[in-house]
C-alpha cells in the first residue's frame, strides 16, 4: 500500500511492539520512523529494539497522542499507522492536520471501519481501499487519504 519509494516523515501511533512501525520503516528506507507509545514500560522495549537493531534514524518518543496539537514540533507526516490503539475512532480524525496533503493514514481494524468511516468528523479523510490481512478473516489495513 505504500510505494517503495516513499520519503518522509512516518508516525506510527500507538507503537506497542513496534508493528506496524518497524517492518514498514525497514521495507521503506526513505521513510523517517517516528515510534510514538504512551505507556512508558512499551517505550523503553522500543527504544532497547531500536538501539539493539540495525534500525537507523528510527526515534521513540513517550507520548500520549489525543490530538494534531499534541504532534507539535514534528514536520506534517507523509504517513501515519495505528493497530490496536485505543480510543482510534476519536482520536485519528483529530490528526489530520498532522498529515501532509499527499499524505495516507493506515489503519489495521476489522469492518467496523466501514461504518466509523462514515461519521461526521471521519470527513476529513476519504476512504481509499483496504486490504485484508493474511489468515484474519476480519482484519484489514484501511488507506485513508485527506479529504
Amino acid at each position: 500500500m505504500v510505494p517503495a519509494d516513499a520519503s518522509g516523515l512516518y508516525l506510527d501511533i500507538g507503537s506497542g511492539n513496534g508493528y506496524p512501525g518497524l517492518p514498514l520503516a525497514a521495507s521503506r528506507p526513505g521513510l523517517h520512523l517516528v515510534l510514538v507509545e504512551a505507556s512508558v514500560r512499551k517505550a523503553e522495549f522500543l527504544r532497547a529494539v531500536v538501539r539493539d537493531a540495525p534500525f537507523a534514524g528510527v526515534a521513540v518518543h513517550e507520548l500520549q497522542v489525543q490530538r494534531a496539537s499534541d504532534l507539535q514540533g514534528f514536520e506534517p507526516a507523509r504517513l501515519i499507522t495505528s493497530r490496536a490503539m485505543g480510543g482510534w475512532p476519536k482520536v485519528l480524525p483529530r490528526l489530520r492536520p498532522a498529515l501532509a496533503l499527499e499524505g495516507e493514514l493506515l489503519v489495521w481494524a476489522g469492518s467496523e471501519v466501514e461504518t466509523i468511516a462514515r461519521r461526521e468528523v471521519w470527513r476529513r479523510f476519504e476512504l481509499d481501499g483496504k486490504r485484508p490481512l493474511p489468515e484474519r478473516e476480519r482484519s484489514f489495513i484501511w488507506r485513508f487519504r485527506p479529504a
